[in-house]
């Protein structure tokens, strides 16, 4: 028993021993922001987390209506703005133009997890007329100039006549055809 309670003592006292011997070094938390060059989060000097803010990834952006457009009728334009990095930036919108400042909200900011990027929706409140042309423009570092994407207002022409007229004198023929022919076979099986 003296043996076994002496045993236990010399483990646990290597325990104890052990886990004194493992006090972290340094402990390093650096801040970031998107006007300095990079960063780094560090224990024990190994990184834990690493930003590199001039390094960035560009945008890709595109323009579509909320619901069908309809002359006079007021929509919305949602100008969607994904797989960016560093988050900032800057969307403008334009009709026919000219800069838009009333009717434009803008999301928060969501991050990607799988990748770090970051998605953005601006959204332009509008009453579309015949020929008018809406512009989303987004600004970013990582863009060597800025992105803008079109949308044109078109009022869907009447269709026409001559594809139905067109459609229906040949089903006619057709069926003609078809009724001609099974004449002609009817007559020729009478006649054997």
């Amino acid at each position: 028993m003296k043996m076994t309670l002496t045993g236990i003592f010399f483990i646990l006292a290597g325990i104890i021993y052990t886990e004194a011997m493992d006090v972290a070094v340094d402990v390093a938390l650096n801040g970031c922001t998107d006007t300095d060059g990079e960063k780094m989060f560090g224990l024990d000097g190994e990184e834990m987390a690493h930003s590199d803010w001039k390094a960035g990834n560009p945008p890709m952006s595109s323009i579509y209506p909320k619901s069908k457009v309809k002359v006079g009728t007021e929509n919305s334009l949602i100008c969607y703005i994904t797989a960016f990095y560093p988050p900032r930036l800057n969307v403008t919108w334009t009709r026919n133009n000219k800069m838009m400042t009333q009717g434009v909200s803008t999301s928060q900011l969501r991050v990607n997890l799988k990748d770090g990027t970051y998605t953005m929706i601006s959204t332009l409140q509008f009453t579309p007329q015949d020929g008018d042309m809406y512009t989303c423009t987004v600004e970013h570092s990582a863009l060597d100039q800025p992105m803008t994407r079109e949308f044109d207002v078109e009022v869907p022409s009447e269709p026409s006549l001559g594809p139905a007229v067109f459609c229906g004198v040949g089903l006619t023929l057709g069926l003609l055809g078809v009724a001609t022919g099974t004449f002609f076979l009817v007559k020729g099986n009478q006649c054997n």
